[in-house]
């Protein structure tokens, strides 16, 4: 049988929620974690995914009305439209992204947020385990929202996604 807990890196860190909390200022430096949603961060993030799928959506509208023998003009225009978005996105994301300090922070932020890759596919392409993504992405998320908002690009509730320091 395979015995489990065994290994330093399985030990018990000590972490309790209290302790998260009341080591904020580890987080931000990326010396802790701490289980916070980041909502307005990750909706930021994901602009590019959903952006994608409404382009996928209106190229397949566009074919429908094609194989409908139907006037496809309205949605064309709106398939460019919808595209230069997607650049102009993409590009505003990338450069939020590139003010993480730590490389891989930024590596797994960019392959998840940007190139839309699955967990596994950061890891493989970026060459790092997949506990290494999880902390990077973990360790990246408090970064970020420091970030986005001190750029104005998001704004938080009062009590939305800020942990309680004593």
């Amino acid at each position: 049988a395979e015995q489990r807990g065994t290994g330093e890196d399985d030990r018990y860190d000590g972490s309790t929620i209290r302790d998260i909390f009341g080591n904020y200022d580890k987080v931000r430096t990326g010396e802790g974690y701490y289980p916070i949603h980041f909502v307005e961060t990750r909706k930021y993030l994901q602009q590019v995914r959903d952006q994608k799928r409404h382009i996928q959506l209106l190229e397949n509208r566009i074919q429908y009305r094609r194989d409908a023998g139907l006037d496809t003009s309205w949605h064309e225009e709106e398939l460019e439209k919808s595209r230069k978005q997607l650049t102009l996105t993409i590009a505003e994301v990338a450069e939020e992204i590139s003010k993480l300090k730590d490389v891989n922070q930024e590596v797994v932020l960019t392959k998840r947020y940007i190139d839309l890759m699955t967990w596994d596919e950061v890891a493989e392409t970026a060459d790092l385990k997949m506990r290494t993504v999880q902390k990077c992405h973990g360790h990246a998320l408090p970064c970020m929202q420091e970030i986005l908002l001190s750029d104005g690009l998001i704004e938080l509730a009062e009590d939305q996604d800020q942990p309680e320091k004593e």
